[in-house]
């Protein structure tokens, strides 16, 4: 029970000590808290601590009877590195509210002007401020309209995506640094695994992160080095078996080397079909156990769950209130995970008022598909050929080099009824979709957006879709239409889509011919799926 305290927490360690020896608390799990509430209230309580991040202080939530961690609205003093809640009363700040500690000389100085120098100040502020606006406005009138100019595309770096550190995070740093050797992240389309498993990676080594994107075309047997394997069974489903050869060599050879490890990501379906065989091998080979932690909304804390919202919300919309979306967060994760459904909220920002955060939040993938429908059809061209540009990167990888001649985009766009001539290939690179990679290269933000813009592609021009594909086996995701009775119709069209293109048999026939033409190009091993 969280006893109210008639006097603040301690603000150092000693005193902090002496409080926490009276108030006993008998667990080792739950340790001693001496907090505030949501209410500002000062407390004491045994709970189990949670990781709070930099910026960041712990709260305790009365209702749900767990530590919170919220965004730390000092100016100064606030939390610089990440810590357990349990010590708090490192930063006085997050325990007295009002704290702000003793000015300096120098801060009094700092905010003291006499009046006739404010008075000056305030004068050379605003000429500044429209000498800037009518500099702004001279430029725009010149810019060519409906265009944006190859300077102005805003677009994110990749390496600038944020990134929360969970318990999960702390529990898998944790594992490898302290002797383990095989991991795995496991949860939905979206959760967060690759991101998560580059960072712990990163975190681990100190190096950037090696990844083997297609392990069957990778050569294992001379392979001992700390890597991450990601999805290793997605792509071949019908050669589980050649794949657990290669993840048992891979395993042996990581396994009888010091400091070197194996980090998996794999779908929920992954791993409930894969995990027993695994285990399995580590125990024949006698090199240890395979950790599994899973990043699905109920795996997560309340306090993981807001923080993750908060920093993808506050990355991407800097100046908008937290609290449209923090209250209506959602557990409803059917098809795409918490992570990747709140970054396509936060940055299509359309979607924060139609349909809203709430209607959005648990029918993510059937409102995407509505926004690019809308973009496919369009009336107007800008719009058409960013949705043809997303479809040129899902068919190639999810990437683009604008500094490399683009012959197929150029077919493709013709294809399409949209003349290229004289437009900048820059000003129609999506924003809200894409990152930058480096000078002139574009990546789609996630294979969400890959997947759905390819069924809204192969719904409205199918015909494209086969010409321009280069798969050599069936998608997975594309299904041959069924026949529904009248309850699973109702049923279909008030719960959330499934991100599958459905076709009829002879599109499928028609498709599977194409995918049986392309012969299957071997790369060199090592070469291509291998990313550091």
């Amino acid at each position: 029970m969280f006893k109210i305290r008639g006097d603040l927490c301690a603000f150092d360690r000693d005193n902090w000590n002496r409080d926490k020896e009276k108030f006993d608390c008998p667990s080792a799990t739950n340790v001693y808290h001496c907090i505030v509430d949501e209410r500002n209230r000062s407390g004491e309580i045994c709970i189990q601590p949670v990781w709070v991040q930099t910026g960041y202080c712990p709260e305790y939530n009365t209702d749900a009877n767990t530590v919170d961690t919220v965004p730390c609205d000092q100016s100064a003093g606030c939390p610089e590195d990440p810590f357990q809640s349990n010590e708090v009363y490192q930063y006085p700040v997050c325990i007295n509210k009002t704290y702000h500690g003793q000015p300096t000389a120098e801060e009094v100085d700092a905010v003291y002007f006499p009046l006739p120098t404010a008075v000056g100040i305030s004068v050379v502020v605003v000429v500044a401020i429209i000498f800037v606006i009518a500099i702004v406005c001279y430029i725009r009138r010149r810019q060519k309209p409906g265009r944006r100019q190859e300077e102005e595309v805003s677009l994110l770096h990749r390496s600038e995506v944020p990134f929360f550190k969970t318990s999960a995070f702390h529990d898998a740093v944790h594992i490898l640094q302290n002797g383990g050797k095989f991991l795995c992240f496991h949860g939905r389309w979206g959760s967060g695994k690759t991101t998560t498993a580059k960072q712990v990676y990163l975190s681990v080594t100190g190096r950037k992160p090696v990844v083997i994107e297609d392990i069957a075309e990778f050569d294992v047997s001379s392979c001992a080095d700390c890597v991450i394997v990601e999805d290793p069974f997605s792509k071949h489903l019908s050669n589980v078996e050649d794949i657990m050869l290669k993840i048992k060599t891979l395993c042996s050879n990581i396994g009888n080397t010091k400091d070197n490890f194996a980090i998996f990501t794999m779908s929920d379906e992954e791993w409930t079909e894969v995990i027993n065989e695994i285990k399995k091998i580590l125990l024949e080979l006698g090199i240890g156990p395979l950790h599994d932690i899973c990043l699905n909304y109920d795996s997560l804390s309340p306090g993981d769950r807001n923080q993750i919202l908060h920093s993808i919300f506050g990355h991407y919309n800097p100046k908008q209130a937290f609290g449209k979306v923090e209250n209506i967060a959602s557990g409803n994760e059917l098809y795409l995970g918490y992570a990747e459904t709140y970054t396509l909220l936060s940055r299509c920002r359309i979607f924060q008022t139609k349909p809203g955060p709430l209607l959005f939040s648990n029918r993510p993938l059937l409102y995407l598909k509505m926004y690019l429908e809308r973009k496919c059809k369009s009336s107007e061209e800008m719009e058409r050929s960013e949705f043809v540009m997303l479809v040129f990167m899902s068919l190639n990888k999810r990437t683009i080099n604008l500094n490399k001649s683009n012959t197929e985009l150029n077919e493709l766009f013709m294809a399409c009824d949209i003349s290229l001539k004289n437009v900048q290939l820059s000003s129609i690179i999506p924003e809200e979709f894409v990152f930058r990679e480096g000078e002139g290269v574009y990546v789609l933000q996630h294979d969400v957006i890959q997947r759905m813009v390819l069924v809204v592609f192969g719904t409205y021009h199918f015909e494209k879709l086969v010409r321009f594909s280069s798969w050599h086996e069936l998608p997975d995701w594309i299904k041959e239409k069924s026949r529904l009775n009248i309850i699973s119709k109702i049923m279909k069209s008030v719960n959330e889509i499934q991100p599958i293109l459905e076709i009829s048999h002879g599109k499928m026939t028609e498709l599977r011919n194409k995918c049986e033409s392309i012969p299957e190009t071997r790369v060199p091993e090592n070469s291509l799926n291998m990313k550091q």
